[in-house]
């Protein structure tokens, strides 16, 4: 008999052309865990017809609207992850030849209305019966938030909230196929550089003059994407229409560190003093030259909203950060940047 179990279970995602029309997947990594479930909105008529036993009637239970939502979490790789982070940010983009076979490509905050910010999810679930791996696919994927990073000692992994249109169990699964020779960044490989200077030329914010940040155990980005997900019509049979932007996005790094010197960080906060930050995750082995794989994330201009910092007892004292990203009117407000082997997203 064949295993049974998540063992065998898949996540993939294609790009839809037309937001709501699902594709077949073509993105496939290795996932922790998902959560996507259906969710339909189901009510009960309340009519009188002169019951005596008190019971409601089946023939008034009725279905009005149908959407999905949840998350799932992927390990955090140097290469196949282009058209996610596409998805989340909402910019365009096409990945740039650096040197031979290094290929940069940058992500900024832009329109999730825009060819590319929807995708059809599918995931594939093994049941205990048979083993058989059903799959479960989704239209009209939106994404909500998106979080990655981890503590210097743990293999990073991407978290992925989604909302979208509806759920199909009879569309075929798809074959999957993932990146040959990724390899998964972790905490070690980060540098953290704090201040400097921000410019940007053809789209992409560069950081001149920043400081090497010490005592960070751990990072985290967090971006969430406020979305309108209650456009619900006439005439569409309980099925949203395309959800858009309908607030103001917001991105924090969190930050996980020793309390090594007050006026690095706690003077900021206190200063409500504007700083620029930069986390970069980068591989020890070369594409080529010197262009590493490389995973970068950057603030152009970001104020500290807290920097808490407590004895708790004889051992070194924590401090935990947190920096909200803020749009200085020139510049990207934030910034994902890669270096990898990938030709196309």
């Amino acid at each position: 008999m064949p295993f049974v179990t998540g063992l065998v279970s898949q996540l993939g995602w294609g790009v839809e052309s037309t937001a709501g029309t699902a594709v077949t997947p073509t993105k496939f990594q290795p996932h922790v865990s998902e959560g996507l479930n259906l969710e339909i909105e189901r009510q009960q008529g309340e009519g009188l017809y002169g019951s005596t036993n008190g019971v409601a009637l089946l023939s008034r239970h009725v279905t009005t609207t149908r959407q999905i939502s949840g998350d799932f979490e992927v390990e955090l790789t140097d290469k196949g992850l282009g058209t996610l982070h596409r998805a989340a940010l909402g910019s365009t983009t096409t990945p740039t030849v650096l040197s031979g076979s290094a290929y940069e490509a940058v992500f900024a905050p832009g329109d999730q209305q825009s060819a590319g910010s929807s995708l059809t999810v599918q995931v594939g679930r093994p049941q205990v019966a048979s083993g058989t791996v059903r799959p479960f696919t989704f239209n009209g994927c939106k994404v909500t938030s998106y979080e990655f990073g981890g503590n210097v000692t743990d293999p990073l992994t991407l978290k992925v909230g989604i909302d979208g249109w509806n759920e199909a169990t009879g569309t075929a699964l798809a074959s999957a196929s993932y990146p040959a020779s990724q390899t998964q960044f972790t905490g070690a490989d980060l540098t953290v550089s704090l201040g400097g200077t921000p410019s940007t030329s053809s789209g992409k914010t560069s950081i001149s003059g920043g400081t090497t940040l010490t005592g960070v155990k751990g990072a985290t980005v967090k971006i969430e994407n406020p979305l309108s997900t209650e456009r619900y019509y006439a005439g569409s049979s309980g099925i949203k229409s395309e959800q858009v932007v309908n607030g103001y996005r917001t991105c924090e790094i969190e930050l996980e560190m020793d309390f090594i010197e007050r006026t690095t960080l706690y003077d900021l906060y206190s200063a409500n003093t504007t700083t620029a930050i930069q986390l970069t995750w980068a591989l020890p082995t070369a594409i080529t030259g010197s262009h590493y794989p490389t995973l970068e994330f950057t603030v152009a201009t970001a104020k500290v909203t807290k920097a808490e910092v407590n004895v708790d007892g004889a051992d070194i004292l924590p401090q935990k950060v947190t920096l909200m990203a803020l749009f200085d009117g020139t510049n990207n407000p934030y910034q994902i940047r890669t270096i990898s082997t990938d030709t196309a997203l």
